[in-house]
């Protein structure tokens, strides 16, 4: 079995409603195998965008908090450098997918964003602001579902329709 295989096996063996220790114990395993970092990126980014995922918002928060351990794991230790490069190409890779994700993203986002700001996770302001830009974009593409949605429901559209 290789690496990958590895990751997506762990990654599917964790229950939607894991404990905190077990999606830890997840995270300190990716960062160990940190030199794996191009693949790990890919895996967890592919995770959130699969069907079963997309469409199970406990699913998709699931791999989230494990995103977000890895990003944080080590922030006060001086082993955070070592995990710079992880951090950085798991932020990369999470912008297209965030984009795909559109307004499928969990509101809880919003809390581990703030954290990763104040913990400079990427070593710069500029990935952390593409992808808030990204989260925050969430709210008008769900709006515009929404509102597109609720057109042909709407009294008032009736009203004008009638006329």
């Amino acid at each position: 079995m290789n690496w990958k295989s590895k990751l997506e096996t762990k990654l599917s063996g964790l229950a939607d409603s894991a404990s905190k220790e077990s999606i830890q114990t997840l995270a300190n395993w990716i960062a160990f195998n940190r030199k794996h970092a191009p693949t790990i990126a890919m895996v967890l980014t592919t995770a959130l965008l699969q069907p079963s995922t997309k469409n199970n918002p406990k699913r998709q928060l699931l791999y989230w908090q494990v995103i977000h351990e890895v990003l944080i794991m080590e922030k006060e230790t001086k082993k955070w450098d070592k995990l710079g490069e992880l951090r950085v190409l798991i932020g990369e890779s999470l912008q297209p997918v965030m984009e795909e994700l559109g307004g499928e993203m969990p509101h809880e986002l919003e809390a581990y964003l703030q954290e990763w700001e104040d913990y400079d996770v990427f070593g710069g302001p500029s990935l952390l602001s593409q992808i808030r830009r990204l989260y925050q974009n969430k709210y008008n593409q769900k709006a515009a579902e929404t509102s597109v949605k609720e057109i042909p429901d709407s009294p008032s559209n009736a009203v004008l329709n009638s006329r």
